[in-house]
């Protein structure tokens, strides 16, 4: 091979090195960029809230550090979820004003629901302490599908029609999660107990919550804008749990779901 040949070939060889070298490092540099253009996970930035429930295993206690036992099955919750008919008759109805839509809600199509302790029946005892991991979209009066997480959306609003069926208003997020523990009978005839208010940062973001029997309380996601799991205790009397969503009236017209689990702090 004459020098000038040999000399051509070194040049093509150092060209296609360049090359490959350039493309490789484009490569692993775009990849880097769209992996940190990624949105965090957690409360703010939760790319995908359809995903099934990863129960934590452990929660800050007074105590130290309590393990965490899942102890119902994944629940879900549609947007229909009326809390006031938890306990009622499958015949209730309650009847509101609006100037448009149903204004009828019932029993035997918006009803919240029963979370049953399928895992361990000391879910559900008085004085135990529970948490709640919940996560879907929700939309209110017939909005965009999928446009609230459970937090509700920043609307806030009490009950039309105050207490009813025996269960306490409350001020919390339009279709945010909410939930009430009731006794083993109808609690529609028994007075309801004052209404938790919820409108600040604070009141939501709370660590440990004590709702009275019959007392509507805000989970939202199960826990507080740092990210802090929330507790809640289960008050006297309790023998049943439900859960549903939050509205100033006619559920009816809602639309999605959530779905999530209770725990257990031992």
């Amino acid at each position: 091979m004459n020098i000038r040949i040999q000399s051509i070939l070194m040049s093509l060889l150092a060209v296609v090195f360049v090359s490959c070298s350039e493309q490789a490092f484009n490569s692993a540099a775009n990849a880097g960029k769209k992996e940190a253009n990624k949105k965090p996970s957690g409360k703010n930035g939760e790319q995908n809230p359809g995903n099934s429930i990863d129960s934590p295993e452990s929660v800050d206690t007074q105590e130290g550090t309590g393990k965490l036992e899942q102890c119902s099955a994944e629940y879900a919750i549609p947007g229909t979820a009326n809390i006031y008919f938890a306990g009622a008759p499958t015949s209730a109805t309650i009847s509101y004003n609006f100037k448009r839509g149903d204004n009828v809600d019932r029993a035997t199509s918006t009803s919240p629901v029963e979370i049953q302790a399928t895992k361990n029946a000391a879910c559900l005892t008085p004085g135990a302490t529970l948490t709640f991991n919940t996560t879907g979209n929700l939309s209110h009066g017939g909005g965009t599908a999928g446009a609230n997480s459970p937090e509700g959306n920043g609307q806030l609003s009490g009950h039309a029609l105050g207490a009813t069926l025996g269960k306490s208003d409350i001020v919390a997020p339009l279709v945010s999660m909410v939930a009430v523990f009731i006794g083993p009978n109808d609690p529609s005839s028994s007075p309801a107990p004052a209404r938790l208010d919820f409108t600040s940062d604070t009141e939501r973001n709370y660590k440990t919550l004590k709702p009275l029997l019959g007392q509507v309380f805000f989970v939202g996601d199960g826990k507080t804008d740092s990210g802090e799991i929330q507790k809640v205790v289960v008050p006297e009397g309790t023998t049943r749990l439900y859960m549903g969503v939050w509205d100033v009236g006619q559920w009816n017209n809602n639309s999605g779901s959530l779905k999530g689990a209770i725990n257990l702090v031992h």
